[in-house]
């Protein structure tokens, strides 16, 4: 094995991986599935309230509360990741502060429905019904901040 050669800075190739980012976060374009991004969470959102139709609708909570919180995501959805890599990087990218304190703040509302998905595992009926409304409303939200977020960075750079 040969040590690579790095052929671009750390500042560099920072500010690229976030361009390409808010491009992919910001995309009105579907990418390889139907939606992606702040459409895909919008899209996400819309279903959850439909949930309960499912024959396996606690199964199905129960799953996206994993993949949100837990299955190396990092929690937040993987937006806690993110936040820090945001934290480490914005000094030499000259972001202004409240970007990284926003994105943790986004990855603590992942984790906030994740919970409750995960609540609505645990339940059914009318519950559980109130539930995936409330995650829908969750999850809206975050998408709007997500879009606030991303349309930032991407003005920024």
């Amino acid at each position: 094995m040969a040590d690579p050669t790095i052929e671009i800075d750390r500042t560099t190739a920072a500010r690229n991986a976030i361009r390409r980012t808010t491009e992919l976060m910001l995309s009105p374009e579907g990418g390889e599935w139907d939606s992606q991004g702040v459409d895909g969470i919008r899209a996400f959102a819309a279903d959850l309230p439909s949930w309960t139709e499912l024959a396996d609708s606690s199964w199905c909570a129960r799953f996206a509360y994993q993949n949100i919180e837990r299955r190396g995501t990092g929690g937040g959805a993987f937006r806690r990741l993110y936040a820090d890599f945001l934290d480490a990087l914005a000094p030499d990218l000259g972001l202004d502060e409240s970007i990284p304190a926003d994105c943790h703040g986004i990855a603590d509302d992942w984790t906030a429905l994740s919970d409750t998905l995960k609540d609505a595992s645990e339940t059914e009926g009318e519950r559980q019904v109130h539930l995936f409304e409330d995650a829908s409303e969750q999850a809206a939200r975050i998408a709007d901040r997500e879009e606030r977020l991303f349309t930032r960075l991407r003005d920024e750079l």
